[in-house]
């Protein structure tokens, strides 16, 4: 699909963003919303290239609490969409990042307790997501 290219593209673009550029690091938090909701697409390569460009969107950011800040923002989002996709993101970056990182392991109490608010959401596709980032967060 034409997603799938264009966030190979943005992949490309963020790859070479520069951490202490203001401008670049800009772009971050305009292109989250459409790199979450590209997680849940139903074509698998556009939906591992939106997991792709989270990834090297965090490589470029530097400052993880920021970045997860970035990615929590979603959680308050209207649609049940949005804040399942917000919680498979982090998800994925506490999958990539606790265990090496120490910044992402002191945010994971407050992380936890943020997400767990969600249980009580009467979606099934939001607490599905939810159980999914608790099986990360424990294991």
């Amino acid at each position: 699909s034409a997603r799938h290219m264009r966030l190979k593209c943005m992949t490309c673009i963020v790859a070479g963003f520069d951490s202490d550029n203001e401008a670049h690091m800009a772009v971050i938090p305009k292109i989250m919303g459409e790199v979450l909701l590209c997680l849940k697409d139903s074509n698998a390569k556009t939906r591992e290239a939106a997991y792709q460009l989270l990834l090297a969107m965090a490589t470029a950011r530097d400052d993880m609490t920021d970045y997860f800040r970035i990615v929590l923002a979603a959680l308050g989002a209207q649609t049940t969409h949005m804040r399942s996709a917000a919680v498979m993101a982090l998800s994925r970056l506490t999958f990539e990042y606790a265990r090496e990182d120490v910044e992402v392991q002191e945010l994971l109490p407050s992380l936890m307790q943020t997400v767990a608010v969600l249980f009580d959401d009467s979606s099934r596709e939001v607490t599905k997501s939810v159980i999914g980032f608790v099986r990360v967060s424990v294991a």
